[in-house]
């Protein structure tokens, strides 16, 4: 009677004929870890003799290893799998794509044994006595057609520009007795990919949400999403491989030069909500302050849509003493109407002094201009990189030396949370391109309401001049 898990066969294979290609134990034979050998015997359980799983998500921090594992895993396979089967590993690129090649090549070149089994090719390598072929792919090679795939490894799956190869590849295996689609991957931080839906089909079927039982999935991340990033029990619990051939020294080192999303992707394996974090852990909760705004408050408002008008913010921030407090937020599940919108600001109007209401040229001009023909003070801003960046630095130098406060609105805390930043040539900007469902309106409509308050602050006295000789 066979064994409940394929797996010791394939730790078998790995242990025998796998050799470490890389560091100070190149040319070793591989020792599996622990964890490792847990994934491989999960991941090949049988059901009647016949694998269990058919498609597969992996996921976890960067530098544990499992690339070189699943490569190792596809060399078990094109070994003793089927006959005449179609082995593939997918990578993100084609320089990725030649990394990976030469990875398995000096694998089966270590070892007599599979060195003379296989024929390698340019992009290929076939086992003659089975017609077996290993191919690696890469994901910007176009859709491929007319496959058969008995096991596909796709390699950082987060890194994918769309699921048409996976799915490709999924409808391709068909024929086979027992194929495998295993994606593994490093999170992300774009809702709307491959890798989440993934991410988020086997939490469902973990929890019973979803029935699937073909479906294998192990993910390594902290239990707690807000956990400290920088304590070292949090690194050990989200890498398995910490303290094998991982190193706590270097997760310390790369805390104080890796931007902190970055860090709990790469290192946590953690997705985030944007690709950079605009604020560290803690920073803005740090300048919360729950403060009464009187009516009659000297203040500027600002007015913020997104893009497709489903989420706008009103924002106002105090001249006086500067301090932010959202004034209505709208998120909604359609379009929202721009009457509701002009209405809230004459209310708004009349409640306080305001002395600007300051708008991206952007958003709704038809409001705007009907307040401003009601002779309310309407002011348009541009949404150019360059205004943006100063914008931010601006706002984010008052946030930092606590010369700007805020209330602690928790819709308000979260827009600022989604918010990311990208690079230009003016400096930092808050990227607008933000992936579906995470609303920054609020966190931009503050940052432009402080712009306003701040350009009260700085504007020169006026001159007069008097003419020559008076006086």
């Amino acid at each position: 009677m066979r064994s409940a898990s394929e797996g010791p066969f394939v730790m078998e294979f790995i242990e025998r004929h796998c050799r470490i290609t890389k560091g100070r134990a190149a040319g070793h034979f591989v020792e599996l870890i622990a964890w490792q050998k847990g994934l491989l015997r999960d991941l090949f359980a049988l059901d009647h003799g016949s694998r269990r799983y058919r498609r597969a998500y992996i996921q976890m921090p960067r530098k544990n290893g499992k690339t070189f594992l699943m490569a190792c895993v596809a060399l078990y396979e094109a070994v003793f799998g089927e006959l005449g089967g179609e082995i593939y590993f997918v990578a993100g690129d084609r320089m990725q794509a030649s990394r990976a090649f030469g990875e398995i090549r000096k694998i089966v070149e270590a070892d007599a044994e599979l060195r003379g089994l296989f024929t390698f090719y340019k992009h290929a390598a076939e086992v003659a006595t089975t017609g077996t072929i290993l191919r690696v792919l890469s994901a910007d090679a176009g859709l491929q057609l007319g496959l058969e795939p008995s096991l596909v490894v796709f390699d950082e799956v987060a890194v994918q520009p769309n699921d048409r190869l996976w799915n490709t590849m999924s409808l391709g295996s068909g024929t086979r007795s027992h194929p495998m689609i295993v994606g593994i991957s490093t999170p992300g931080w774009e809702r709307d990919s491959l890798a989440f839906r993934l991410y988020q089909h086997g939490k469902k079927v973990r929890s019973g949400e979803i029935d699937d039982p073909t479906f294998f999935f192990r993910v390594w991340e902290p239990a707690d999403s807000d956990a400290d990033h920088t304590d070292p029990r949090v690194w050990a619990e989200a890498n398995p491989s910490l303290g094998a051939f991982l190193h706590a020294e270097d997760f310390a080192s790369a805390i104080a030069s890796t931007e902190q999303n970055e860090f709990k992707r790469f290192r946590l394996g953690l997705w985030t909500s944007t690709r950079s974090v605009a604020f560290a852990s803690g920073v803005w909760d740090a300048a919360a302050a729950q403060r009464d705004v009187a009516e009659g408050t000297e203040v500027v408002v600002a007015f913020v849509a997104g893009r497709k008008r489903d989420t706008v913010a009103i924002v106002g921030c105090m001249v006086d003493t500067p301090h932010l407090f959202p004034l209505r937020i709208w998120e909604e599940s359609e379009r929202v109407d721009p009457t509701d919108v002009a209405d809230e600001l004459r209310r708004v109007f009349a409640r306080y002094d305001v002395y600007v209401l300051v708008v991206s040229e952007a958003d709704w001009t038809w409001v705007l201009l009907q307040l401003a023909d009601e002779g309310l003070p309407v002011t348009k801003v541009p949404r150019s990189p360059q205004r943006l960046s100063l914008q931010w630095q601006a706002f984010f130098d008052a946030i930092i030396e606590r010369r700007l406060t805020h209330d602690p609105d928790p819709v308000l805390a979260r827009h600022v949370g989604n918010l990311g930043l990208i690079s230009g040539p003016s400096g930092l900007r808050p990227d607008l391109d933000v992936a579906e469902g995470q609303a920054i309106a609020a966190a931009l409509a503050a940052m432009i309401a402080y712009d306003g308050v701040a350009r009260i602050e700085y504007a020169p006295e006026p001159m007069i001049v008097l003419p020559t000789g008076v006086g």
